[in-house]
């Protein structure tokens, strides 16, 4: 009888064990795009419609709002508007070319 309830009692310590034992390894890869220190808010953009944004050749960011651009050198901010009367046309592309000109384009003529 002492030898059944041995046996009984090591088979369920045995269970016991493989069924708390260690879960298979899952690698979770990080999107890199997702994290904070890669990303910069500007609060001069804030509620302008900003669509695209090109860099120049010099470092200095051009944004596409509404009405025009804004150009950001690292210390101060300029605006180029379109026109007098373009508030709500949107600058929706933006390219910088080899020769350092800025082409901004529009959906509206």
């Amino acid at each position: 009888m002492k030898q059944i309830l041995l046996k009984i009692t090591i088979l369920l310590f045995v269970l016991l064990i493989n069924g708390f034992g260690a879960s298979e390894f899952v690698p979770e890869s990080v999107d890199p795009l997702l994290e904070e220190w890669r990303w910069q808010s500007y609060a001069e953009l804030d509620g302008k419609g900003c669509r695209c944004m090109v860099e120049e050749k010099n470092g200095a960011l051009w944004f596409g709002i509404n009405g025009g651009v804004l150009r950001y050198d690292g210390i101060e901010w300029r605006s180029f508007k379109i026109n007098d009367d373009s508030t709500d046309t949107p600058v929706t592309v933006l390219c910088a070319a080899s020769n350092g000109t800025i082409y901004a384009g529009s959906s509206r003529p």
